[in-house]
């Protein structure tokens, strides 16, 4: 009978973590299924534990069929925007809509390059390497985008730390196994990704044992991002009680050529005071902002005064032409402006 050498027993190892993580995954819903947060977790582990599945089983077979290089390369791509939402979810980030959109750009765009570069000949092992390096790069990038706050690891508690040093031992193990997967070393390339999967479990048990983790992060990113905030000793209520007036009661978005300093003066403020206070505390951006009131106007004058063509509203809400009317029209409401003033009549037939 022959033995089993060490590469088989670690394929299995990697194939056996894939049940432990889908178990992984079912514990994690089950246990706060009403969490937000915790279900982007379960999914999280359930395709780690649906890439160690297949390619273990892969692994096992020795020379296994292309499918099980595809699904693991595509589960592994997968890893990418899932950890991005997961770190943004419990760190609050207001920007988190957008860095995941980049991400997940990114991780369709390996995908797609993957592919290609299989039909063109290229070695299926060696591809795999290329998710590790996107992987590492969204890593990275995430991690500097959204973890500078922290400041120093010196002043973190004890959880914290672990928490912070276990999202970078991960992304330094996605580097490792970018380059020993590249260079087809075997034996390296498992033993590295066995230890990114107890990285894992060790956060997965951290997060279990203090449930108040990600509450606690979330906090201390968010005192250190208005410990920088430009609006600091700024009196919030009365600048919103002067951009209240300026815009309910003067109607001032309804001139085309308000930009964001004018406005800035108003209220005496400056343009990337101005900024930060319509994108942190109101949860646009300035042109959002202004173009939702426009709309706003535009529907009232839509339905009360007939009498003013299409062309007229859109001239007199604000809007510079007709076709940036129709598309922020249609982007607020779903309908143009015509379509809109036709619907509402319709309705009060």
């Amino acid at each position: 009978m022959q033995t089993p050498n060490l590469a088989t027993l670690a394929s299995v190892l990697v194939f056996a973590y894939g049940f432990v993580f889908l178990h992984l995954s079912v514990f994690v819903m089950a246990l706060r299924k009403k969490a937000r947060v915790n279900n982007i977790f379960a999914a999280l582990l359930l395709d780690y534990g649906l890439m160690c599945f297949i390619g273990g089983a892969g692994a096992v077979q020795g020379h296994p069929a292309s499918i099980y290089y595809v699904l693991t390369f595509t589960l592994l791509l997968l890893l990418s925007p899932l950890t991005a939402a997961y770190v943004m979810e419990f760190l609050g980030d207001d920007k988190k809509k957008r860095r995941l959109a980049a991400i997940s750009v990114s991780t369709a765009l390996g995908l797609a390059l993957g592919i290609a570069l299989s039909v063109s000949g290229a070695y299926w092992r060696r591809l795999l390497s290329l998710a590790y390096a996107l992987l590492f790069l969204n890593f990275t990038a995430l991690g500097i985008v959204e973890m500078r706050e922290i400041g120093s690891i010196r002043s973190l508690t004890q959880s914290l730390k672990v928490l912070f040093l276990s999202y970078w031992g991960i992304a330094l193990e996605l580097l490792a196994l970018c380059i020993v997967q590249f260079l087809l070393v075997g034996a390296a390339m498992r033993a590295l990704w066995l230890a990114a999967s107890l990285t894992l479990i060790t956060h997965t048990l951290l997060v279990n044992r203090d449930p108040d983790i990600y509450r606690k992060y979330e906090q201390m990113t968010n005192e250190a991002r208005l410990s920088r905030s430009r609006l600091a000793g700024v009196d919030l209520k009365s600048k919103f009680a002067l951009l209240d007036q300026l815009m309910t009661h003067e109607k001032i978005y309804c001139d085309s050529r308000l930009q964001l300093e004018e406005l800035a003066q108003r209220i005496d403020l400056s343009g990337p005071q101005l900024s930060e206070l319509i994108n942190r505390h109101l949860g646009n951006s300035y042109s959002g902002y202004i173009n939702g009131l426009r709309v706003t106007e535009a529907r009232r004058l839509l339905l009360e005064r007939r009498d003013l063509s299409i062309l007229d509203i859109c001239y007199e809400c604000g809007f510079s032409s007709k076709s940036s009317f129709n598309a922020v029209f249609k982007k607020e409401t779903a309908m143009t402006p015509s379509d809109y003033r036709e619907k509402r009549r319709n309705d009060n037939k």
